[in-house]
Protein backbone atom coordinates (compact mmCIF):
# COMPACT_ATOMS: atom_id res chain seq x y z
CA UNK A 1 0.00 0.00 0.00
CA UNK A 2 1.34 3.41 -0.97
CA UNK A 3 1.35 5.97 1.85
CA UNK A 4 1.83 9.68 1.42
CA UNK A 5 5.18 10.87 2.75
CA UNK A 6 5.21 12.93 5.93
CA UNK A 7 5.50 16.63 5.21
CA UNK A 8 7.05 19.24 7.49
CA UNK A 9 3.58 20.19 8.69
CA UNK A 10 2.86 16.55 9.59
CA UNK A 11 6.10 16.29 11.53
CA UNK A 12 5.34 19.48 13.46
CA UNK A 13 1.77 18.43 14.12
CA UNK A 14 2.88 14.99 15.29
CA UNK A 15 5.41 16.54 17.68
CA UNK A 16 2.60 18.76 18.96
CA UNK A 17 0.88 15.55 20.01
CA UNK A 18 3.64 15.14 22.59
CA UNK A 19 4.15 18.80 23.53
CA UNK A 20 0.48 19.63 24.13
CA UNK A 21 -0.02 16.95 26.81
CA UNK A 22 3.17 18.06 28.56
CA UNK A 23 1.89 21.65 28.67
CA UNK A 24 -1.55 20.39 29.72
CA UNK A 25 -0.09 18.32 32.55
CA UNK A 26 1.90 21.33 33.76
CA UNK A 27 -1.23 23.52 33.70
CA UNK A 28 -3.22 20.84 35.52
CA UNK A 29 -0.58 20.52 38.23
CA UNK A 30 -0.32 24.31 38.60
CA UNK A 31 -4.09 24.72 38.58
CA UNK A 32 -4.87 21.90 40.98
CA UNK A 33 -1.71 21.18 42.94
CA UNK A 34 -0.75 24.69 43.97
CA UNK A 35 -4.21 25.68 45.30
CA UNK A 36 -4.50 22.38 47.16
CA UNK A 37 -1.16 22.99 48.88
CA UNK A 38 -2.22 26.58 49.64
CA UNK A 39 -5.54 25.38 51.06
CA UNK A 40 -3.91 22.65 53.16
CA UNK A 41 -1.27 24.97 54.59
CA UNK A 42 -3.74 27.87 54.87
CA UNK A 43 -1.26 30.16 53.16
CA UNK A 44 -2.77 33.59 52.46
CA UNK A 45 -2.85 34.58 48.80
CA UNK A 46 -2.27 38.20 47.81
CA UNK A 47 -5.49 39.93 46.81
CA UNK A 48 -4.66 42.55 44.19
CA UNK A 49 -8.01 44.32 44.60
CA UNK A 50 -7.52 45.20 48.26
CA UNK A 51 -3.74 44.94 48.55
CA UNK A 52 -4.12 42.59 51.50
CA UNK A 53 -3.51 38.87 51.92
CA UNK A 54 -6.65 36.98 51.03
CA UNK A 55 -8.07 33.55 51.71
CA UNK A 56 -6.91 30.66 49.53
CA UNK A 57 -10.55 29.64 49.08
CA UNK A 58 -11.44 32.96 47.47
CA UNK A 59 -13.52 33.01 44.31
CA UNK A 60 -10.58 34.02 42.14
CA UNK A 61 -8.45 31.15 43.49
CA UNK A 62 -11.16 28.60 42.84
CA UNK A 63 -11.88 29.94 39.35
CA UNK A 64 -8.15 29.85 38.52
CA UNK A 65 -7.94 26.24 39.69
CA UNK A 66 -10.99 25.15 37.70
CA UNK A 67 -9.98 27.00 34.53
CA UNK A 68 -6.39 25.71 34.62
CA UNK A 69 -7.52 22.14 35.23
CA UNK A 70 -10.03 22.30 32.36
CA UNK A 71 -7.57 23.82 29.90
CA UNK A 72 -4.94 21.30 30.97
CA UNK A 73 -7.29 18.37 30.42
CA UNK A 74 -8.33 19.72 27.01
CA UNK A 75 -4.68 19.97 25.94
CA UNK A 76 -4.00 16.43 27.18
CA UNK A 77 -6.98 15.06 25.25
CA UNK A 78 -6.14 16.96 22.03
CA UNK A 79 -2.53 15.77 22.19
CA UNK A 80 -3.72 12.19 22.64
CA UNK A 81 -6.06 12.50 19.66
CA UNK A 82 -3.23 13.81 17.48
CA UNK A 83 -0.95 10.93 18.52
CA UNK A 84 -3.68 8.36 17.84
CA UNK A 85 -4.39 9.84 14.42
CA UNK A 86 -0.76 9.65 13.36
CA UNK A 87 -0.36 6.19 14.86
CA UNK A 88 -3.25 5.07 12.63
CA UNK A 89 -1.43 6.37 9.57
CA UNK A 90 -3.36 9.53 8.83
CA UNK A 91 -1.73 12.54 7.19
CA UNK A 92 -2.76 16.19 7.17
CA UNK A 93 -2.76 16.63 3.40
CA UNK A 94 -0.79 19.87 3.56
Amino acid sequence: MDEKPMTRFDIRLRSGGYILPAIGLFLWIVGVGVPIVAWLTNTPIYNRNTGQPGDALSLSGVLFAVASAMIGMILIRVGGAIRRAYRNGRRSGF
